[in-house]
């Protein structure tokens, strides 16, 4: 059916194993509508539900994964409900949640753990609201049109450059941001049509930057 229980154990031959892996592509642009069970999961592989634009609901899934490969859920844009990550996630990759859109998705990420973050990890994700923790590194377009992201935390505590387009058009994201003292650069249309008020520049010499990297920010950028 369209409804994947996924069971805790399978008994095969006599043996009783765990089930802790979905493979590479298990349900690519498949109808499913729905997963749950899988309390022993601990790994999912690339484009495990790659276009699942069916798919509304992933239960617990995701409570002990801390590794979300890239194109995971892409363009499940039926994605729905609350959806708060606890695992100390150190890998989101490519388009891992690329497109997830749905107006009802409220998506919080809260104990990154100096993790990757690949490019276009939250491409139009507009149902990411908030991720706490810190990022070793962000790709370009992260978070580009995530329009209802709100917070970013300490996100920014140990990156040394801010790609292009990372946060573009993050309308909602709003006060200040702090700088670390290692960015030395901040790519093309970084921050273009983000909310923040203000940026504070932690390094003596401020961070290169690229074309409209700051385009339609209104606020001050500060520096020691």
């Amino acid at each position: 059916g369209n409804n994947v229980v996924i069971p805790a154990k399978i008994t095969y031959e006599g043996k009783t194993c765990d089930v802790t892996g979905i493979s590479d592509a298990a349900f690519s642009r498949t109808s499913i509508t729905s997963v749950s069970g899988g309390e022993n999961i601990t790994s999912i592989g690339q484009s495990a539900f790659y276009k699942c634009t069916n798919l509304t609901s992933i239960g617990n899934l995701l409570d002990n994964i801390t590794d979300i490969p890239s194109y995971a859920f892409y363009n499940c844009s039926a994605l729905t409900g609350t959806i708060t990550l606890n695992a100390a996630i150190t890998n989101i990759g490519e388009s891992a949640f690329n497109s997830c859109n749905d107006e009802g998705l409220s998506l919080s990420i809260s104990n990154l753990t100096n993790a990757t973050i690949g490019k276009w990890a939250f491409r139009n994700c507009t149902g990411l609201k908030s991720i706490e923790g810190t990022a070793a590194s962000i790709g370009e377009d992260a978070f580009y049109g995530c329009t209802n992201l709100t917070s970013i935390g300490h996100l920014l505590d140990n990156v040394t450059t801010i790609p292009g387009y990372a946060f573009y058009s993050c309308s909602a994201l709003p006060g200040n941001i702090t700088l670390n003292a290692g960015i030395n650069n901040i790519g093309e249309y970084a921050f273009t049509d983000s909310g923040i008020s203000n940026i504070y520049c932690l390094a003596a010499t401020p961070p290169t930057l690229g074309n409209r990297a700051l385009g339609y920010f209104y606020g001050a950028v500060k520096v020691p």
